[in-house]
């Protein structure tokens, strides 16, 4: 897995000496080391503090003040994507593009259950390399599979009754991809009830639906369901059958507000599955209301109610750039603060072709993260993403320290 442990680090006025270590994973491929990739070290006036490449393990350095933001570059297929960390110090270690991504198909393998399909219901096959296949039968024949199943991934079956209801599931299996293989999935578990209460629930933040979302050990999402919940006097309730395959799980509500067209997303973490009690009044997590971009100036801006304990923030931004013909985007990670506004950082010249992707169309979301820990201390846990489209603002939760988020997104401008 990715399992990492933190190491507090003390600040001294000579710290300029430590240098800022940076690792880039292809972003395209498998996720192996990027070797040759531009890192760029600027500060907050944009000013180019220096250009290093990656070596053969995918590493680079410099020498820069506290403060300097960090950025990478990559163009491939037609998409720019740079993703930026502001804030680096003397001493970090970043991460960039550690994530696979399902560019291109590694080729088909064949999976069986072993066990019957309820009547009148279905079988479900699920990857962690993000497939997932319907069957009457309990048998998936020569089920293409993405380049980000290669060499390993994990994968399960879940049988469900005419009522969309789960029944059995098999275990998890890591499958060592081979193409024109077969697998048998062992294994006739049965789901467990997840009793779950939310309380104190606020009249502006209806629940609605709730989601569960597990993992496995290295940071995949195996499972998603979503369920209604029930208001029951002043609570929202439900019980649903739940295949307790990954630890930690997400449980997650969003909903949509149709005046100012953006999504809302909000997610806390726990250990387990079991039955589970949230208290909204004991939540503080900071209700992201309206958000609205500005791609002609770079900006975001946003309603919100509410405190919490935000340490960081992470902005994402998607557009297409009509001269160069590439989809663009960006995600930059920095400290949260307590404001309702955010610019993009000034970049360095290298950057102006992806920047003017966004002047004229795009979409953005904004995700605020709450820890234990300071922002120096979590950097390192920063992961740009599963894919170059769609960055897992989760990573922070499932693979580091962090204990909730809110995220909140919107297409063309929002409001």
């Amino acid at each position: 897995g990715n399992t990492r442990v933190i190491e507090r680090r003390r600040r001294t006025p000579d710290a300029v000496a430590t240098p800022v270590n940076v690792n880039v994973r292809d972003f395209f491929g498998a996720g192996t080391p990027s070797v040759g990739a531009n890192v760029y070290f600027f500060s907050l006036d944009g000013t180019l503090l220096a250009t290093e490449q990656t070596d053969g393990n995918g590493n680079a350095s410099a020498l820069v003040p506290p403060g300097t933001g960090v950025a990478v570059l990559r163009q491939q297929l037609g998409t720019a994507y740079a993703s930026v960390i502001l804030g680096a110090e003397p001493g970090d270690n970043l991460q960039f593009g550690r994530s696979r991504s399902t560019f291109g198909t590694a080729g088909g393998m064949t999976f069986s259950s072993g066990f019957t399909t309820p009547v009148n219901g279905y079988q479900l096959l699920h990857t962690s390399c993000g497939v997932q296949s319907s069957s009457t039968t309990g048998i998936w024949t020569n089920i293409q599979l993405p380049m980000s199943c290669s060499p390993t991934f994990t994968a399960f079956a879940v049988a469900y009754d005419g009522n969309d209801a789960a029944t059995r599931y098999t275990a998890q299996s890591t499958v060592t991809f081979a193409n024109g293989g077969s697998v048998v999935l062992a294994g006739n578990n049965f789901p467990a009830d997840l009793l779950l209460t939310y309380q104190n629930v606020p009249a502006d933040l209806p629940p609605g639906n709730v989601q569960y979302l597990a993992y496995d050990g290295d940071g995949n999402q195996i499972w998603a369901e979503s369920v209604p919940l029930v208001q029951q006097g002043n609570d929202w309730v439900t019980l649903w059958p739940v295949v307790p395959l990954g630890n930690p799980i997400l449980l997650a509500n969003q909903w949509y507000a149709p005046t100012s067209g953006s999504t809302h997303w909000q997610a806390r973490k726990f250990p387990q599955v079991t039955n589970i009690t949230q208290d909204y009044s004991e939540r503080h997590l900071r209700n992201l209301i309206d958000l609205y971009f500005d791609g002609q100036q770079g900006s975001l801006s946003w309603d919100q109610s509410g405190d919490d304990d935000a340490v960081a923030m992470a902005v994402d931004v998607a557009g297409f750039n009509p001269l160069t013909k590439m989809s663009v985007y960006m995600t930059v990670y920095a400290p949260a603060f307590e404001g309702s506004g955010f610019s993009f950082p000034s970049l360095p010249p290298v950057f102006d072709e992806l920047l003017q992707g966004f002047r004229n169309s795009g979409s953005a979301s904004l995700a605020y993260y709450g820890f234990d820990l300071p922002y120096d201390d979590v950097r390192e846990f920063i992961d740009t993403g599963h894919s170059p489209y769609n960055p897992n603002v989760e990573a922070f939760l499932i693979e580091g320290p962090a204990e909730w988020m809110s995220r909140v997104s919107v297409f063309g401008g929002g409001r």
